[in-house]
């Protein structure tokens, strides 16, 4: 159990109770990266805390837009499977049918998808549009998965939607998008 997570109790009987992340327990850089509205980029060093932000960052989102669709991408399963099961921990049993191991949505109808993505992203075509995209890893992520998955997101950015959140903390070759976001201006750093 993370010491940023504690126990509450459900608002509806019979359910065990479900991990909250309070944001008063994060660090003051934590804090930003859940607050933060649109495109977002994280570099830090190994057990810092990354993907428990990101975690509640996603799951914050999820509350606040129903009916919307979040996809989180790695490079490889073990690498995303590791979000996608600190997201699911809070969101607990507020999910309507059932939770898979690549799937949940939620009571709002926000729906939670998990994928990797490997080198080419090929089978990420065809996928229907993303409100809010998550990449661990992202600098293992390559050219051809991003041009896979930055067509997904021009409707949702009609909406002031579309953000990105790029998390690393391998070091790599200063080349691709994630080395390109710390340049860019709509990502905040």
């Amino acid at each position: 159990c993370y010491p940023c997570l504690f126990l509450i109790k459900m608002k509806k009987k019979n359910q065990a109770p479900k991990k909250i992340l309070s944001v008063s327990e994060l660090y003051d850089w934590q804090k930003e990266i859940v607050q933060h509205k649109g495109n977002l980029t994280i570099r830090g060093g190994r057990q810092t805390g990354k993907s428990l932000a990101v975690a509640k960052r996603i799951y914050d989102v999820a509350l606040k837009y129903p009916g919307e669709k979040s996809l989180i991408i790695a490079a490889s399963e073990r690498q995303e499977n590791y979000l996608y099961e600190r997201v699911r921990e809070l969101i607990g049993k507020d999910y309507l049918g059932r939770s898979t191991l690549t799937k949940t949505k939620m009571e709002n109808g926000h729906e939670l998808i998990k994928f990797p993505v490997g080198q080419t992203g090929i089978f990420l075509e065809g996928l229907s549009n993303v409100s809010f995209l998550y990449v661990d890893e992202a600098i293992h992520v390559g050219q051809r998965v991003w041009n896979s998955i930055i067509p997904m997101l021009a409707e949702p950015r009609k909406r002031e939607l579309g953000w990105i959140t790029l998390l690393s903390s391998t070091k790599g070759k200063p080349k691709g998008y994630f080395f390109d976001s710390f340049s860019r201006k709509d990502f905040m750093q």
